[in-house]
């Protein structure tokens, strides 16, 4: 299809009947500028304006397209012809448009398997915890991305009559110990930039991460604790996967009633400070006293809540998997319940068994 061919031949007619390009624009409800279009081959009217010039010029669509005359004689010929040249322009859009949906599909991939490449397992996210004969960390966290890294050791847990002076995180290689970071204040909090390694060669982060330790300096003496990780996140996964909420928060009364019938409640004894045979941590929170006694050889838990003149005790029996519930006002024992763990029915029993799991378990020692 020859769109100058066709262009001139509509100047032809037009100028046959004595038209200007306003004229004809007028005629057919439409500007000069797109009249001037057509006869300078730069685009073709649509269906219903071919027909329109047709009548107005006294030719055929088919002689329009062709941008010529043609007499009775040769007419079958070229309206074949025509036909192959309509084809043959269809072919080539058809052509043109395969190739820009090629085009965009192939960038469209390109830029997938880029931002792929640099997200896959671009984050992880370690939790941080240690132990020593004093001394324990709970809480830290460790954060390793493309660009930065963020190490918080968390909170450093001891007794009262211990006064720390120093801590230093080092980690071993073979004999060696190779400083990260020293202070006297416990509270460590570091951020490294990949490719400066100020504290963390990236490189090497698996060797120190399993030979990493903190050394604590106090009351004239020293203590190390080995730091461990645990993995918590990392976006190595192709499909986003909905994370289950911590917690009782969101589980129904049946499910909930099916979790406690069905399992001991599990606890940390890593959050306490423990000594011998038992364990203890104290907790000052909303204006209450928080005391916690776990007692291994008897596999006891003590919970113990002071606020103002209202007490509440909880005693976790664990072999028994019995929950005794105490309730005192001003020091005189007020209620008193027996909840067993894996045999109960009233809904009264399941809202204080989930009392005692999300306000002090999961809270405190999870």
């Amino acid at each position: 299809m020859n769109l100058e061919k066709i262009g001139s031949f509509i100047r032809q007619l037009r100028k046959e009947k004595n038209m200007s390009q306003n004229d004809l624009a007028e005629k057919l409800y439409l500007s000069r500028n797109a009249i001037s279009r057509w006869e300078n081959g730069h685009n073709l009217p649509d269906s219903h304006t071919f027909t329109l010039l047709a009548e107005v010029f006294d030719v055929s669509t088919d002689e329009l397209l062709l941008g010529k005359r043609i007499n009775k004689a040769e007419k079958e010929n070229e309206v074949s012809a025509l036909a192959l040249t309509m084809v043959d322009y269809g072919h080539k859009q058809n052509k043109i448009i395969r190739l820009l949906i090629i085009v965009l599909v192939t960038l469209l991939l390109v830029f997938l398997s880029y931002y792929f490449i640099n997200s896959y397992n671009s984050i992880k996210v370690y939790i941080i915890s240690g132990e020593s004969e004093n001394f324990y960390t709970k809480d830290g966290i460790l954060v390793v991305t493309n660009d930065n890294m963020y190490f918080r050791l968390g909170n450093l847990e001891f007794n009262d009559d211990i006064i720390v002076e120093e801590v230093t995180l080092f980690y071993k290689k073979g004999d060696e110990e190779v400083l990260i970071f020293s202070s006297d204040d416990y509270d460590i909090l570091l951020k490294d930039y990949n490719g400066y390694e100020m504290y963390f060669n990236d490189n090497n982060m698996k060797n120190i991460m399993n030979n990493l330790y903190l050394r604590i300096k106090y009351n004239d003496t020293s203590e190390d604790i080995k730091i461990n990780f645990k993995k918590d996140f990392i976006n190595d996964s192709l499909i986003f996967r909905k994370r289950k909420k911590d917690g009782l928060e969101g589980i129904s009364k049946e499910e909930n009633r099916e979790s406690n019938n069905n399992r001991m409640i599990i606890f940390s004894k890593n959050k306490m400070i423990c000594q011998d045979e038992s364990c203890a941590l104290e907790v000052i929170d909303d204006n209450c006293t928080i005391n916690f006694s776990f007692f291994e050889e008897e596999k006891l838990l003590n919970v113990f809540e002071t606020n103002k003149n209202i007490s509440k005790e909880w005693i976790y029996y664990m072999d028994e998997e019995m929950l005794e519930y105490r309730v005192y006002e001003n020091e005189e024992l007020v209620n008193m319940l027996y909840l067993n763990l894996r045999n109960h029915d009233s809904e009264e029993e399941d809202k204080l068994i989930h009392e005692f799991q999300k306000n002090y378990i999961l809270k405190y020692l999870n």
